[in-house]
């Protein structure tokens, strides 16, 4: 592939951590976010839909919403895409970038809260999973898609300095 200019080449690698981000985010949204096993048996699950309780040959049992949860999750899958269209105004795309971060700060810490609760509540212990990892990438993509952008406009200035 060949570049007309060094504006050509940047905005790569970002774009890809950021779209990463907004897999990830609808990934930890499918199926169960996370899941707890009970001293009777049953196991519970966090999914997109509630706290639910799934029984030996009964039907799932909601227990709970989380909604707070699934609002941040969107809102930082969505504010991600929103970024790479940005593409053109660095500024405003680190800005939205640094916002995506501190959402997903707050991601880990209400799943923290919402998986403490059940295990207090319900005196359950938690099934460990790749899902429940999810939250923990999502900011490590975010911080690097920040980098790359914040590079890529110190770039474009040192270049406008040269002129």
């Amino acid at each position: 592939m060949q570049y007309k200019s060094c504006k050509d080449m940047i905005q790569r690698i970002q774009s890809v951590f950021l779209l990463l981000t907004t897999l990830l985010s609808l990934l930890f949204l499918g199926g169960n976010m996370l899941r707890f096993t009970e001293a009777s048996g049953s196991i519970l699950g966090i999914t997109f839909r509630g706290i639910y309780r799934y029984g030996a040959g009964s039907p799932p049992e909601l227990l709970g919403g989380i909604l707070p949860l699934i609002l941040l999750i969107l809102l930082v899958a969505i504010v991600s895409l929103i970024a790479i269209l940005f593409f053109r105004n660095r500024k405003l795309q680190m800005k939205l970038t640094a916002a995506a971060i501190v959402l997903s700060a707050i991601i880990i810490v209400v799943t923290a809260v919402y998986a403490v609760f059940i295990i207090r509540k319900y005196d359950s212990d938690i099934i460990w999973s790749f899902r429940m990892f999810l939250p923990l990438l999502i900011p490590v993509c975010l911080v690097l898609a920040y980098r790359g952008i914040k590079k890529d406009e110190d770039l474009v200035k040192s270049y406008d300095r040269l002129r």
